[in-house]
């Protein structure tokens, strides 16, 4: 979600976004980074970004351009595939309130609960590298990996490995593979979650059965 930074709403800015992650965006370029500093109490109100590579970013207060800006990230909760496995992202309970990602505020956990750090790695991972649920089932079943899981879409993720089907972290269900590219999934309720699995099924185009 996009923020213009103005004078007036710096001291505001500083308590939404210091220390989170989002991108800096500048005309039709875009770089991950994490927001380090909010210069408010001078005449010239500057925002300071760093990236993964330790460069340094500034944004002036007022900006003309329309185009230049930070990009926040929200810990919305969510499940995000990588190349082999999916995340789970949700937003933690803190004491001060800020609007994008941060280590304060985030949890990023696989399907099957191996935690991260909120870092430049895990978030490119996420946000960077986009693999599409087909593309993961096909790399997760070819896994040699502990964990094999892969998201059918942000709010439902199966793991192979645990044999499980999630709803945003709660299990709904059995899954079994069967001669590897096939899903036979059995919900806890039918009636509840039938529908849209066999939505996500379609969508994907991943092979599978739901009773």
């Amino acid at each position: 979600m996009f923020e213009k930074f103005t004078s007036a709403d710096a001291g505001d800015f500083r308590q939404r976004y210091q220390g989170t992650y989002g991108y800096f965006r500048q005309a039709d370029n875009k770089t991950l980074v994490r927001l380090d500093k909010v210069n408010f109490e001078t005449n010239n109100k500057t925002v300071e970004f760093v990236d993964e590579h330790g460069l340094t970013y500034t944004l002036h207060a007022d900006s003309h351009d329309e185009t230049v800006g930070f990009d926040f990230l929200p810990p919305k909760i969510s499940y995000h595939n990588g190349e082999n496995n999916a995340w789970l992202l949700r937003r933690i309970p803190a004491r001060q309130y800020q609007r994008g990602i941060c280590d304060r505020n985030t949890s990023i956990r696989t399907v099957d609960g191996i935690i991260f750090s909120v870092d430049f790695a895990i978030l490119k991972k996420l946000f960077n590298n986009k693999y599409s649920p087909k593309e993961t089932f096909a790399a997760t079943t070819h896994s040699t990996k502990t964990e094999q899981s892969f998201a059918l879409s942000s709010q439902f993720a199966v793991s192979l490995s645990r044999g499980r089907i999630y709803c945003l972290g709660q299990s709904i269900g059995q899954v079994k593979l069967v001669n590897s590219d096939f899903l036979s999934i059995i919900l806890n309720d039918p009636l509840l979650w039938g529908t849209e699995i066999r939505d996500c099924l379609h969508r994907t185009e991943i092979n599978g059965e739901v009773k």
